[in-house]
């Protein structure tokens, strides 16, 4: 799509998501809600998982970090070339991403932890887990490329 038609969809979709937000006027729904059950329902029309309470609260918080990714991602991928600062936001995410794959290696794990999914935008070689070098190498990211049991231990210490 050409950039104004783009441009024209990304504000339309935004505008629309925002008119659902629960701001001002539809704040007190969100406080009227007797349960987490009932927070999810009004968040995600849907069921709630079928989880305890305790684990729902993260559940919530988990979806709606990932809803809201995929929104962005959605929107950039609008653009047949988008902005540099648009993809740019994402290493935020990436950086996560990497803070979490470095605690799990000081753990001594193995397999790739949960990580912020952010599609064809993600510039770590995943696959390449648990060899943070690798995961590592042709990115932003590039200086880290070493996971220290050492280093993580005094942090934790």
């Amino acid at each position: 799509m050409d950039k104004s038609g783009a441009d024209a969809f990304v504000f339309a979709k935004a505008n629309g998501i925002l008119g659902k937000s629960f701001t001002i006027k539809r704040a007190h729904q969100l406080f009227a809600a007797k349960s987490l059950g009932e927070l999810w329902t009004l968040l995600f029309r849907s069921q709630p998982p079928l989880v305890p309470e305790v684990l729902l609260s993260q559940q919530i918080e988990e979806k709606a970090f990932s809803d809201f990714i995929g929104h962005y991602i959605k929107f950039i991928d609008a653009y047949d070339k988008p902005e540099p600062v648009l993809v740019d936001q994402l290493l935020l995410f990436e950086g996560e991403n990497l803070k979490e794959i470095g605690a799990s290696l000081c753990k001594g794990e193995k397999t790739l932890p949960q990580i912020i999914n952010l599609g064809k935008y993600s510039s770590l070689n995943y696959k390449d887990c648990p060899d943070i070098k690798k995961i590592t190498a042709r990115t932003a990211f590039s200086w880290y490329n070493k996971a220290s049991l050492g280093v993580c231990s005094e942090r934790e210490g």
